[in-house]
C-alpha cells in the first residue's frame, strides 16, 4: 500500500469515495447557487428587509470589532416605530430570535445574530425635549450626534 493511504481499503475504493464526494460538493454548490438566483421573496414587513446574498447585507454578519459573526435571517432596516413593531410581531409569528443593532458597537457581540437583525441607522434624529437638559432621540442616533444636538441646550 502507497504511503498516506488509508488502511482497510484500497487505492480504487479509496479514489471512488474522493470521486464521489467531489461530485456531491459540486452538486451542493450548483444548487446554493441556484437558490440565490430565485425569483426574490416577498417582504412581509413595511420597512425594507435584505437577506443572504443581498447588497449590502454582508456588513450585518460581524460585530464592529470583527470578534463575533453570525448569519441574520433578515435585516429590517426600520424607518420608525411602526416598522420596529411589525418586525417584532413577525419575529414572533416566524419563531426567530432578534436582535436590535443601532451602531454596531457591541463589544459582546449583541449586535449580531442568526435570526432576525433590526436595523435602528434609519431612525437617527434628535430633538430638544419639552425642558431643558431633556432630549427625545431615536434608536439609531449615536453620541456623537447626540452630543453635537445638544451644544448650549443640556448636558449628556
Amino acid at each position: 500500500m502507497p504511503p498516506g493511504e488509508p488502511r482497510g481499503i484500497s487505492r480504487r475504493q479509496w479514489l471512488r469515495g474522493a470521486a464521489a464526494a467531489s461530485a456531491f460538493a459540486l452538486l451542493r454548490a450548483r444548487c446554493d447557487a441556484a437558490d440565490a438566483t430565485t425569483a426574490p421573496r416577498p417582504n412581509p414587513l413595511p420597512c425594507p428587509i435584505s437577506h443572504p446574498g443581498d447588497r449590502g447585507h454582508e456588513a450585518f454578519r460581524t460585530s464592529w470589532n470583527g470578534c463575533w459573526s453570525a448569519n441574520p435571517r433578515t435585516v429590517a432596516h426600520v424607518r420608525d416605530s411602526d416598522d420596529v413593531a411589525a418586525a417584532l410581531g413577525w419575529a414572533r409569528g416566524e419563531g426567530l430570535p432578534v436582535t436590535v443593532r443601532s451602531g454596531g458597537h457591541s463589544f459582546v457581540g449583541a449586535s449580531v445574530n442568526d435570526g432576525l437583525v433590526i436595523d435602528m441607522s434609519g431612525m437617527r434624529s434628535v430633538e430638544a425635549g419639552p425642558r431643558a437638559g431633556l432630549v427625545r432621540a431615536m434608536g439609531g442616533v449615536r453620541i456623537g450626534e447626540l452630543e453635537s444636538a445638544q451644544i448650549g441646550r443640556a448636558h449628556v
